[in-house]
């Protein structure tokens, strides 16, 4: 499946000089699967802001168009941050095929509730100390 769907990117991408592309995919979870698609021939910077469907593995993007500061820092959304960037200069369009299959594992969810977890204890400990130190500060 994987040569096939980078055959048929590479030839979307080509065939109609594109940027920056991606395709459907479908999203296998433990008692079902969801079809994740947009029915935009294209997303633009607008799009994006309110909703985004394009998943990280379904992505190609020209060489040409990608800078250093592509990916951030960011612990989670990295990916939407990137296609936030590139789409400020550059549609994202939609090749209209499922491509790729995505996973939901009993693994993935705990991992992400986890690092939610870490997210929230580092942020209430941000809360207490910036509380603490205003308290401090007024006393």
């Amino acid at each position: 499946m994987a040569s096939s769907k980078i055959k048929k990117q590479l030839n979307f991408l080509n065939k109609n000089n594109y940027n920056f592309i991606f395709c459907g995919y479908k999203k296998i979870l433990k008692k079902k699967s969801i079809k994740v698609t947009t029915k935009s021939k294209y997303l633009d910077y607008k799009d994006l802001l309110k909703s985004c469907e394009i998943g990280l593995s379904t992505v190609m993007i020209r060489k040409k168009i990608i800078n250093n500061e592509l990916f951030t820092n960011l612990k989670t959304q990295e990916d939407l941050a990137a296609w936030l960037k590139i789409t400020k200069k550059h549609k994202a369009f939609f090749l209209n095929e499922i491509l790729v299959n995505w996973y939901e594992t009993k693994t993935l969810c705990l991992l992400i509730l986890f690092k939610k977890f870490v997210m929230l204890l580092k942020f209430f400990i941000f809360i207490k100390n910036f509380l603490y130190l205003n308290l401090f500060i007024i006393l």
